[in-house]
């Protein structure tokens, strides 16, 4: 991982998995986790399950909107997103910027 550029961005990424699918959704962010964490630009990588809903992952966030932009756009992401597709009922990104001083 690179040094952090923008310590105020987030890109967070939330999952919910499709009923039944809670263990798989998981063992696949587990999975690619590795390989995710090698993406230049990539600040931290926490795979979080929501406390009160163990179907809802929160993951990652990236130094700039581009990092994150770019990742979306790579071969990496491209190569396990069927499989993604196929377990999570929804995926969104949360584009964020720290207020807190």
């Amino acid at each position: 991982m690179s040094n952090m550029t923008n310590p105020r961005f987030r890109a967070i990424v939330q999952l919910k998995a499709k009923p039944g699918q809670e263990q798989a959704l998981l063992d696949l962010c587990l999975e690619v986790a590795p390989e995710i964490r090698r993406v230049d630009g990539l600040h931290g990588l926490e795979i979080n399950r929501v406390v009160d809903d163990a179907a809802r992952l929160v993951l990652y966030w990236w130094e700039t909107p581009a990092h994150s932009e770019n990742y979306v756009a790579s071969p990496l992401y491209a190569s396990f997103m069927p499989k993604l597709k196929s377990l999570v009922d929804e995926h969104n990104i949360l584009m964020t910027e720290n207020v807190s001083k």
